[in-house]
């Protein structure tokens, strides 16, 4: 079976929102290349799944790997829609780069494993070529820079410009760069283009190299892990801190089911949270708990009188809204702590205010009316 009989029978076995797409098409292309061009009827299942893993990457576009988490199904025709329109406009700038780097307007090759060889083969040859004509010359600017800026204290970077591209595995690959060679121009448009739409940089790369059209959606989700170290200066020592990060870029309005998708994700992200918003209720009781040093730990002797005295504390400020027991009290804390440190805020932070309650239990805090932790 040829690539174009295998094209047309998925176009007949695909669902509605794959016939005819660009994703359809990259799919076949991976299939016939996998299978080094020996085809079968039984290969459709897979050009079809693999099509579906297209446009679900596709959807929610990541500048270090193509995988994202796709978004509500409408998103996917906004974001063709809106992708198709931004590359009409950019066509005939691509044709152009095309015609500088490679003598024609058509994508000057067929898949992305050739595209991303080039590049490569591409980039070593002009390291080696401009390494040949100026390298010492370069290495001994670098010291010079370094060593200078070392002397006089001067905030100054070296920096280094990358190619991205993507690569057949699904992830961005990057290349180095060298000024005035093919590969900076490259670099240079497709960055361009890239800060003006919302495409990715690697996404643009692909398009002028294959003609596989990236796409823009709506709305990209990133998420980030921040992390630190343990800190310690002075005789101070700070535990190792950990934040969530989840960053959403709009680029148009959403209707009520796009908003509830993208809720979904935040949900899955950061744990679910009730409706409640926060109030004077949740920061009274932080402080209050906060002020005696942190809650005790699990099992610590003492530890109901410390939340008993935490609820008549609270219940004197808050008459309105009284908690009935010591137990309450705690729940009420650990609940504020969850929804901002996670689910697990009652077992990391229970051992770290150890430390700092001893310390301020040597001052009797006036709002725990002197409940110390060793006392019962």
């Amino acid at each position: 079976m040829t690539k174009q009989e295998l094209m047309r029978l998925s176009e007949e076995k695909a669902p509605p929102d794959l016939r005819g797409s660009e994703y359809l098409k990259w799919a076949c292309e991976d299939i016939c290349s996998l299978k080094g061009g020996q085809v079968y009827r039984s290969d459709v299942s897979a050009v079809i799944e693999q099509a579906r893993k297209y446009q679900e990457r596709y959807i929610n576009d990541d500048e270090d790997a193509a995988d994202g988490s796709p978004l509500h199904k409408s998103l996917a025709f906004s974001a063709i829609i809106n992708s198709e329109m931004l590359l009409a406009d950019l066509l005939p700038l691509c044709k152009v780069l095309r015609k500088k780097l490679f003598s024609t307007e058509e994508p000057p090759f067929s898949s992305i494993r050739e595209a991303g060889e080039w590049i490569e083969r591409t980039a070593e040859q002009e390291r080696q070529r401009k390494l040949a004509e100026y390298g010492e010359e370069r290495r001994k600017a670098y010291e010079l820079v370094r060593e200078l800026s070392l002397k006089y204290d001067l905030g100054v970077w070296l920096e280094t410009r990358s190619l991205p591209y993507p690569g057949e595995d699904g992830w961005v690959h990057r290349v180095p760069i060298w000024a005035k060679t093919p590969l900076s121009l490259l670099e240079y448009w497709s960055r361009r283009v890239s800060e003006g739409t919302g495409f990715s940089q690697a996404g643009v790369v692909g398009w002028i190299l294959t003609g596989r059209k990236p796409l823009v959606p709506p709305v990209t989700t990133r998420t980030s892990l921040c992390c630190c170290n343990e800190l310690e200066y002075e005789g101070v020592t700070v535990p190792g801190l950990t934040a969530k990060q989840l960053t959403v870029t709009f680029r148009a309005n959403l209707s009520q089911a796009e908003w509830t998708s993208l809720r979904g994700q935040l949900n899955e992200f950061f744990g679910k949270i009730k409706k409640k918003a926060f109030n004077d209720c949740h920061a009274t009781i932080w402080r209050l708990v906060n002020d005696c040093g942190g809650p005790p730990s699990k099992g610590q002797e003492g530890a109901s009188v410390f939340w008993e005295t935490i609820r008549n504390e609270f219940n004197q400020r808050h008459p309105d809204k009284p908690l009935r027991t010591w137990n309450g009290a705690k729940k009420a804390y650990f609940d504020v702590m969850k929804r901002i440190r996670g689910p697990h805020a009652s077992d990391c932070f229970t051992d770290q205010s150890n430390q700092l309650r001893e310390e301020k239990s040597l001052r009797k805090p006036k709002t725990c009316a002197g409940f110390c932790p060793q006392e019962s």
